[in-house]
């Protein structure tokens, strides 16, 4: 079984133009199985015009006025209740300010509203790894068996890093190295994903020396 890496429950926000990637492309996994994603930053267009105050709100919390922060966010949801953005926002305030029953609560209400939205998901199966609860994350990260298949560029590295910490949990390291060779890809220096494609490769080696010295 891997160790899941802690990775900081992220704010989301809306697209924003990706240096990295296309607004809209499609990107094939190298590897494991073939899939094809669509990574889009284009904005919805029903909030464009509170677009400027969400980025403000979630700047908010990378300057740490969290509080400030969290009444930003509430009051953008009162007004427009759509923004998916807002309750996964809220969720990442409430788990920095160590009311993780709260951040729960928020992430599953925006899985339930926004059942395609990764963020929320993403955020709930770490905090379930976390707990090893690695069923419960797999189960939510991949709704009825299936990667999701729309992201933004934000999102794409996210839910695809939690996603290789589920295989590696369950000592599927091959396919969690496959999805990591695509993010490498996708997105060439992104947060995590050398040190992980190291850390489990040292562990998919350990493992099947494991499993060589104890078959019959």
């Amino acid at each position: 079984m891997g160790r899941s890496k802690k990775t900081t429950q992220k704010p989301s926000q809306p697209g924003k133009p990706s240096n990295s990637l296309e607004k809209v492309r499609k990107l094939k996994q190298a590897g494991y199985k073939m899939v094809a994603f669509e990574v889009s930053d284009d904005l919805d267009p029903r909030y464009q015009y509170i677009e400027d105050e969400v980025a403000e709100a979630t700047w908010l919390i990378k300057r740490g006025q969290l509080e400030k922060a969290r009444a930003a966010f509430e009051s953008i949801i009162a007004r427009e209740p759509r923004v998916k953005e807002s309750y996964t926002n809220l969720g990442v305030i409430y788990t920095q300010l160590d009311q993780p029953e709260t951040a729960e609560a928020l992430f599953l209400q925006a899985v339930e509203k926004f059942p395609g939205y990764a963020y929320p998901r993403a955020n709930l199966a770490q905090i379930y790894l976390q707990r090893g609860q690695v069923g419960k994350a797999e189960e939510i990260l991949t709704p009825g068996g299936k990667v999701l298949r729309k992201f933004s560029s934000a999102e794409f590295g996210f839910y695809f890093t939690i996603y290789s910490d589920i295989l590696a949990e369950q000592g599927n390291y091959k396919a969690a190295l496959s999805w990591l060779k695509m993010l490498s890809q996708a997105l060439p220096g992104g947060q995590g994903i050398l040190r992980r494609r190291i850390g489990y490769s040292i562990l998919g080696f350990i493992h099947r020396l494991i499993s060589k010295q104890t078959a019959p």
